[in-house]
């Protein structure tokens, strides 16, 4: 399901004070049921911290005091349309606000940009949002680490000794091939998604950390792995650290990497494509702008998150996560272009396209619509948000 509210008051206000279009997806598999809106309004003023409501999930997902409404503006909406009728109207009957204007696209910051920028609301089509399969993996691993990988030091059957030896070539970019002691057991693709950590002995300054996009296998011989950049702790890797000083020792921390970069979609020419689906198998983000230098390649997103309490032993609570990030076109980038699918990865520079170099990509989600970017300058922001109970 599909909501839009009319944002008059966004938590981070637009340049010009003009209203925002809040977007929002709710998994169809939430359910809709169609009553009177008083009962619904009745039990949120008796407890407006209720964490369920049997039977009306996606709507307290979007107007409960922890919800994503509240999240996304100090105010209240202007408007509210859904794809589902059901939805729509209670939210419009709950809000006492009438249906999306026609002038949308004119008068608020849009997925495709500022006020006048974009395609009209009829091209807006059904967004397909999805959590792939290695981005559930990645989930896991940050809960739960991995066998062989507990926070290992220079020394040991299953670590590095010292020092690492830089490989001799460099994969692509910034991504750096390095080579392991020859008494390492470990899988193939054990390591992937980790962090591995250089401390600099010598000084506070010049510890870095990267992220392991992949390691060969090995059974007491050396393994090969590859680091998508090194990263200045507290940066956000647009720029990539210095190579780690020779006095540094390593060590593979058992946090997987955070999948706070955005990805994007791009349709060169400006041309629309609604066949594109995100399916579980996915690895990469189909067509990833990757331009060297340009201002609409991978970037780090602000993160906000906010949960809330269950309110009794037997109840849930529930957390919403928002990834934001704004990206501006440049004099490299390839313009005209079309934006209509982003991913979530755990890596800022796409090593090798097209391969699973790329880094673990998270989720992916395609609206089946473009913003057009057609000269530099031209600004799209992007909002994900993953409610999970």
């Amino acid at each position: 399901m599909n909501v839009q509210l009319g944002n008059p008051q966004p938590t981070t206000p637009t340049p010009n004070g003009a209203p925002a279009v809040t977007y929002i997806y709710i998994p169809d598999t939430y359910s809709v049921t169609d009553v009177d809106i008083r009962d619904i309004a009745l039990k949120l003023a008796r407890n407006s911290d209720i964490p369920s409501l049997p039977g009306h999930e996606a709507f307290l997902t979007v107007v409960h005091n922890n919800g994503v409404w509240n999240s996304n503006s100090t105010g209240e909406p202007s408007w509210a349309w859904s794809d589902n009728e059901i939805l729509e109207k209670q939210l419009q009957d709950y809000y006492g606000v009438g249906d999306r204007p026609d002038d949308v696209e004119e008068t608020h910051y849009t997925m495709a940009g500022a006020p006048g920028v974009g395609a009209s609301v009829a091209a807006i089509k059904s967004i397909k949002n999805i959590i792939v399969n290695q981005g559930r993996q990645t989930w896991a691993r940050s809960l739960f680490g991995a066998n062989g990988v507990f926070g290992q030091t220079i020394s040991g059957s299953t670590s590095f000794s010292s020092p690492i030896v830089t490989g001799a070539s460099t994969t692509s970019g910034n991504a750096t091939t390095y080579y392991t002691a020859s008494n390492v057991t470990v899988t193939s693709g054990a390591w992937q998604g980790f962090l591995i950590v250089a401390v600099n002995t010598t000084g506070a300054t010049g510890s870095v950390y990267g992220n392991i996009v992949t390691n060969t296998a090995a059974s007491n011989s050396q393994s090969t792995i590859t680091v998508d950049q090194w990263y200045t702790p507290g940066s956000d890797g647009t720029t990539a650290a210095a190579t780690p000083s020779t006095n540094s020792i390593y060590f593979i921390s058992p946090t997987a990497s955070p999948s706070w970069y955005i990805g994007l979609n791009g349709v060169y020419g400006g041309s629309i494509n609604n066949s594109m689906s995100p399916t579980n198998g996915w690895l990469n983000l189909t067509s990833e702008i990757t331009t060297t230098n340009g201002g609409l390649v991978r970037k780090a997103a602000a993160v906000g998150i906010t949960s809330s309490q269950p309110s009794t032993s037997t109840s849930t609570g529930s957390t919403v996560v928002t990834l934001a990030s704004t990206f501006t076109a440049n004099g490299s980038d390839t313009l005209p272009v079309g934006i209509n699918g982003i991913g979530l990865f755990n890596t800022r520079y796409p090593v090798a396209s097209g391969s699973q170099f790329t880094g673990l990509m998270f989720a992916s989600a395609f609206t089946g619509n473009n913003a057009i970017i057609s000269a530099a300058g031209d600004t799209i922001t992007v909002t994900e948000q993953i409610t999970g109970a």
